[in-house]
C-alpha cells in the first residue's frame, strides 16, 4: 500500500510579511489623477457664464466640508486616552483613519485651490477646469471613506454593550 505524506515546514523564525495596502493619501490622488484625465480627455465642464457660478458652488462646499472634516480629526483627538484608542493604535486603524480623513482634507483643499485659480481667470486653461471636475470627485470618494469609518468607530463601542 502507497502512502502519501506531507512534508512538515520548519517553523518560521520570522513573522509572516504584512499584506501590501495603498495609502489613503496615494489613493485619493491616483482617483483625482485618473479622473481629472478622464474629465479633459471627454471634455467635460461647464464653460460660459455657468462656470464662475459652479466652482464658486465648488469652492463654498469644499470649504464646508473641510471645516467638517477638522470637527472629525478633533473628534479622533478627544478620544485619545481610551481604551478603543489604544486597541485601534494596536491594529493600525487609527493611522488608516487619519491617513484617510488627511486624504479626505487633501482633496477639498485642492478643489478649493483649483475653484479660486479658476475664478480669478478670464479664461482658465482646460486642465484647470477638468481638475475641477477630478478633484472633487475624488475628495467626496475619501469623504465618504473617512465617513465610514467614522461611523464604524463611534457604533463599534455601543455594540459591545
Amino acid at each position: 500500500m502507497l502512502m502519501l505524506t506531507m512534508p512538515t515546514l520548519p517553523a518560521r523564525s520570522t513573522p509572516a510579511p504584512s499584506t501590501w495596502r495603498l495609502s489613503p493619501v496615494l489613493c485619493m490622488l491616483l482617483w483625482a489623477g485618473a479622473l481629472t484625465g478622464a474629465a479633459y480627455s471627454a471634455g467635460v465642464w461647464p464653460s460660459g457664464p455657468r462656470l464662475g457660478a459652479w466652482a464658486s458652488t465648488l469652492v463654498q462646499s469644499s470649504i464646508t466640508l473641510l471645516g467638517l472634516l477638522l470637527v472629525a480629526a478633533a473628534l479622533v483627538a478627544s478620544m485619545q486616552g481610551t481604551h478603543l484608542a489604544r486597541m485601534m493604535r494596536r491594529t493600525g486603524h487609527h493611522r488608516d483613519l487619519l491617513l484617510t480623513l488627511l486624504a479626505a482634507a487633501l482633496g477639498m483643499l485642492g478643489t478649493v485651490a483649483a475653484g479660486l485659480a479658476a475664478l480669478g481667470q478670464a479664461q482658465p486653461h482646460a486642465w484647470l477646469l477638468a481638475a475641477l471636475v477630478g478633484l472633487p470627485l475624488a475628495g467626496m470618494g475619501a469623504v465618504l471613506s473617512a465617513g465610514r469609518k467614522l461611523w464604524l468607530v463611534l457604533v463599534a463601542p455601543s455594540a459591545e454593550r
